[in-house]
C-alpha cells in the first residue's frame, strides 16, 4: 500500500499562497526605494561639501580682499617727500586692525622706509624677497608662505605698489585661516584643511602639522584631488572636495574629506527601517490573511470538531455551537444545523446537571470555610469565605484560567503541586496538608488544607476546603523565639557567671552576643574615669577584616560622638540600618566596610559604663527587634563586668596590702640590722637560704611565704635585749646569756599580736 502524508492546514495553504503574492512586490518597491534614497543622499552629501567649502573659500578671500583694500588706503596718503605722514597712519592701522603682524612701506630697491610697529631698528634695511619688479604700479602680489621673524608663526606678505616709487607690504596674520576651519570638523569623521599650490599645510585642525610645515602628502588618509572645478570625488574610501581660492599673484586649495563609513551611515540605518518595515508589512499581512481564513473556515471547523469530540467523549456540549451565516462557508453552516439538532437531544441532561450544580453552589455558598472548586486545575467555583479571605472579587469573570496554585508562596509551590498530585493520580481520596500565601500587606498567611477528588460534569474535579490557622502559626513562632530568646539569655548568664577574671568575661561576652544577635564584627568600649571618654577594651572579627591594630588605637568622646552621646543620655539601644544614609554618622577608612549598626549601653544600676557594638556590610541587617534583645544581653554582660570589675579591685586592694605587709616586715629586718650591725645581711641570707631548702623539699605556697617571713623575722626578738649585752666586747656571764636566750620569746610577744604573721610565729620562736 502507498503511504498517505498528512495534509497540510487549510489556514497554511492560504496563507503560503497569499503571503508569497504580496512579498514579491513589497520586496520590489523596497528595492526601488532603496535605490532612490542612495541616489538622493548622495546629492545631499556632494551639496553639503561643496557648501562647506564655498564657506571656507568665500571667509579667506574677503579676508585677503580686505587687507588688500586697507593697502590701496595707506598707498593712496603716502608723500614722497613726507613719508613720515604715512608711517604715523602705519601704526594707526596697526593699532585699529587685527589683519597684520607688520606693516612695511619699502623703496623701489627693497630698503624699509618705514615699519610699525615702530622698530628703527629695521630703518634702511630690506625686505627679504619682496619681489617688487613683478609687480605692476598699483598692483598687489601675496608671497609664498613662510615663518615670520616678528611671531615665528606661519605667514605671507602681501605686496601692492603704488603709483610712485613706493610699495606696501603687510605681513599678514594667518590665523583666520584657522579660524575659517573651525566648527567645521569633526574629529574621525570629518576634516578641513587648506594647502598652497605646492601642497604646503597653511590650515589643519591639527595646528601641530602646520608649525611644522608639512605637506599634503604627508599626512595619513588624505589624497590629491586634480580636478579645480569644485566637484566632489570619491577617492580611497572618502568623499572628497577641492576648491581654489583665486588670490592676487598666487592659488590656495581647500579640501574637505568625509569618509564612506560616516558618510552612508544614516543611509545605512534608511536601509535596516526599510527591511524591518518591509518584514513588518509580510508578517502583518500574513497575520491579517491566518485571520481572516480562521475567521471564515477555520474557526467554525474546529469549533465543529471540538464539539463533536466532546459529545463523543463526554456525551454532552460544553457550550452550544454559534455559526454565523455570513462568517462561515454554505456547507460548514449546514454541518452546523445538523450538529444542533442532535444537541438538542442531551438538553434534558444538561438542565440535570446545571440543577446540581446549583443545589452544590447554594451549599457551598453557606459554608462557613473558605471553599474552592477546581476543575482541570482552573478555578470554576468559589464561596463567598474564600474571596474574603484572599481579599478578591468573586465575579465569575475574575477567575477565568486562574489557579489556586497561583495564591501560593512560590517557596510553598512544589510542596502544594506534590500533594495535590498525590490526589489526582488516585492514590488517594482525601488529604490534609499545609501551605503559605501572602496577604496585601506581604505577611506570610497560613493555610490548612482539606482536598478530596470527585466526579463534576464528566470530568475529575477538586475541591478545597481552607482553615486560616495564622494566628495560631505566629503564636506559636513568637512563643518559640522567645522560649530560644530566654534560653539564649539564660545559657549566656551562666557563662559569663562562670568566671569573674575580667579579661575573660570580655571574651565571653563577644563569643555569646552571636547566640542573641547575628553580626560580623563586634567591640565592646568602657568609659574612662572622666566620664567623657569610651575606649575599646575588647573587639572580636577586626582580624579577618586585616584590622588587627586598629581596635586598639580607638578612643571616641561621648560629646563629639553622637550615636555613643544618644545612647550615654537615654540608656536606651540604637539601629542605623544604613550607614551612608544616616548624617550623624562618623565614616572612618578603617570601618567604611559598615553599613549597618546595632549598639547598646552596658549600665550598672542605671549608670551606663559602657558599649556593646555590632557591625555588619548588609544595608538594613538589624531591626528593632534585634536592638531590644541586645540590650537585653548588655543589661546582664553589664552586671557580670562590674562583679568582675570589683573583684579585679579587690585583688588589687589585696596585692597592695600584702605589699605593705611585706615592706613592714622587710623595715622590721633593716631596724634590726641597723641596731646589731654585725649581723648587717643575716636575715635576708637566712630567707634565701631557707627558701631553697623548702623547694627542694617540696614545700609550696602558702607555706613557701610564711616560711619567708619567719626566716626574715627570726632574730626580730632581739630588739628587746639590752645594748649592754647586745653589743658587749667579751663573752656574756651566765646571767646575761639567760636574758639573751629570751629573744625568741620577745619575738613571740611581738607577732602574737600581728594576725596574719601566726602562721609564721613558728620559726623565729623555735629557731
Amino acid at each position: 500500500m502507498m503511504s498517505r502524508t498528512k495534509p497540510a492546514p487549510l489556514s497554511t495553504i492560504l496563507s503560503r499562497l497569499l503571503v508569497f503574492r504580496l512579498a514579491l512586490p513589497t520586496l520590489a518597491v523596497a528595492l526601488g526605494l532603496i535605490a532612490a534614497t542612495l541616489y538622493l543622499y548622495s546629492q545631499l552629501i556632494r551639496e553639503e561639501q561643496l557648501r562647506l567649502t564655498h564657506s571656507v573659500v568665500e571667509q579667506v578671500t574677503n579676508h585677503i580682499l580686505d587687507a588688500q583694500a586697507m593697502l590701496g588706503g595707506i598707498a593712496a596718503v603716502i608723500n614722497e617727500d613726507d613719508i613720515s605722514v604715512a608711517a604715523q597712519y602705519l601704526d594707526v592701522v596697526i593699532a585699529t586692525s587685527e589683519k597684520f603682524h607688520a606693516l612695511f612701506i619699502l623703496a623701489s630697491d627693497g630698503s624699509i622706509h618705514a615699519i610699525a610697529p615702530s622698530d628703527e631698528r629695521y630703518n634702511g634695511l630690506e625686505v627679504p624677497n619682496p619681489d617688487l619688479g613683478t609687480i605692476e604700479a598699483g598692483g598687489c602680489r601675496l608671497s609664498e608662505p613662510f615663518i615670520s621673524p616678528t611671531t615665528g608663526s606661519l605667514t605671507v606678505y602681501l605686496t601692492c605698489r603704488t603709483l610712485t616709487q613706493f610699495a606696501i607690504v603687510g605681513e599678514i596674520d594667518l590665523e583666520v585661516l584657522q579660524s575659517a576651519i573651525e566648527g567645521k570638523t569633526t574629529p574621525g569623521k570629518k576634516i578641513v584643511f587648506i594647502t598652497d599650490a605646492y601642497g604646503l599645510l597653511l590650515a589643519h585642525p591639527d595646528p601641530g602639522l602646520v608649525n611644522q610645515r608639512t605637506h599634503i602628502q604627508s599626512i595619513a588618509g588624505t589624497s590629491s584631488v586634480q580636478n579645480e572645478s569644485g566637484e566632489v570625488t570619491i577617492q580611497d574610501g572618502q568623499f572628497v572636495t577641492r576648491r581654489d581660492i583665486l588670490l592676487p599673484g598666487t592659488r590656495w586649495i581647500v579640501t574637505s574629506q568625509i569618509p564612506l563609513v560616516d558618510a552612508y551611515g544614516p543611509y545605512l540605518a534608511i536601509i535596516v527601517i526599510t527591511f524591518f518595515a518591509f518584514i513588518g508589512y509580510w508578517v502583518f499581512a500574513g497575520t491579517q490573511i491566518r485571520r481572516q481564513a480562521r475567521r471564515l473556515v477555520v474557526a467554525p471547523i474546529q469549533k465543529l470538531s471540538e464539539n463533536l469530540r466532546e459529545l463523543a467523549k463526554l456525551g454532552y456540549p460544553t457550550q452550544p455551537i454559534a455559526v454565523d451565516h455570513q462568517s462561515a462557508f454554505l456547507e460548514i453552516v449546514e454541518f452546523a444545523d445538523n450538529y444542533r439538532q442532535m444537541a438538542r437531544a442531551i438538553k434534558n441532561r444538561q438542565t440535570t446537571i446545571l440543577e446540581s450544580e446549583q443545589r452544590y453552589r447554594s451549599l457551598i455558598e453557606n459554608s462557613s470555610e473558605a471553599i474552592c472548586l477546581e476543575v482541570n486545575g482552573k478555578i470554576e467555583i468559589v464561596n463567598h469565605k474564600f474571596c474574603e479571605a484572599f481579599d478578591v472579587p468573586c465575579q465569575a469573570t475574575h477567575w477565568s484560567g486562574k489557579r489556586l496554585l497561583d495564591f501560593v508562596l512560590p517557596t510553598d509551590q512544589a510542596a502544594f503541586k506534590a500533594q495535590r498530585s498525590r490526589l489526582l493520580g488516585k492514590k488517594l481520596f482525601n488529604l490534609q496538608f499545609e501551605f503559605t500565601t501572602v496577604d496585601r500587606d506581604a505577611a506570610g498567611v497560613y493555610w490548612q488544607a482539606s482536598c478530596s477528588v470527585f466526579p463534576y460534569q464528566g470530568k475529575t474535579a477538586l475541591q478545597t476546603i481552607l482553615l486560616n490557622t495564622t494566628e495560631s502559626k505566629r503564636s506559636s513562632q513568637a512563643e518559640k523565639e522567645q522560649r530560644a530568646l530566654s534560653d539564649a539569655l539564660r545559657d549566656t548568664a551562666q557563662a559569663l557567671n562562670s568566671t569573674l577574671n575580667f579579661d575573660e568575661v570580655m571574651v565571653r561576652i563577644l563569643n555569646n552576643v552571636e547566640k542573641v544577635v547575628p553580626h560580623d564584627s563586634s567591640n565592646i568600649m568602657l568609659i574612662e574615669e572622666d566620664r567623657k571618654t569610651a575606649r575599646i577594651v575588647a573587639f572580636k572579627g577586626y582580624l579577618e577584616l586585616g584590622l588587627r591594630e586598629y581596635p586598639k588605637t580607638v578612643s571616641l568622646s561621648i560629646d563629639e560622638t553622637a550615636t555613643l552621646s544618644q545612647m550615654y543620655h537615654t540608656g536606651k539601644p540604637l539601629v542605623i540600618p544604613d550607614t551612608e544614609t544616616t548624617p550623624n554618622w562618623i565614616t572612618l577608612g578603617e570601618t567604611a566596610w559598615i553599613r549597618s549598626y546595632a549598639a547598646a549601653p552596658i549600665k550598672v544600676q542605671e549608670q551606663v559604663i559602657g558599649f556593646l557594638n555590632l557591625n555588619s556590610p548588609t544595608v538594613n541587617f538589624y531591626t528593632v527587634e534585634m536592638a531590644e534583645r541586645l540590650q537585653a544581653f548588655a543589661d546582664q554582660a553589664g552586671t557580670a563586668l562590674q562583679n568582675a570589675r570589683l573583684l579585679r579591685e579587690v585583688q588589687e586592694s589585696n596585692r597592695e596590702l600584702i605589699r605593705a605587709y611585706e615592706a613592714t616586715l622587710v623595715g622590721m629586718s633593716k631596724a634590726l640590722e641597723l641596731r646589731d650591725y654585725e649581723t648587717e645581711g643575716h636575715s635576708q641570707r637566712v630567707v634565701e637560704l631557707s627558701l631553697s631548702l623548702a623547694a627542694r623539699m617540696g614545700i609550696e605556697e602558702p607555706q613557701l611565704t610564711y616560711l619567708r617571713y619567719g626566716a626574715l623575722l627570726h632574730d626580730i626578738g632581739k630588739l628587746g635585749i639590752p645594748d649592754s649585752i647586745l653589743f658587749k666586747p667579751g663573752p656574756l656571764n651566765e646571767e646575761e646569756w639567760e636574758i639573751m636566750r629570751r629573744h625568741p620569746a620577745y619575738a613571740r610577744q611581738m607577732i602574737e599580736s600581728i594576725p596574719y604573721l601566726h602562721p609564721a610565729m613558728d620559726i623565729p620562736y623555735y629557731h
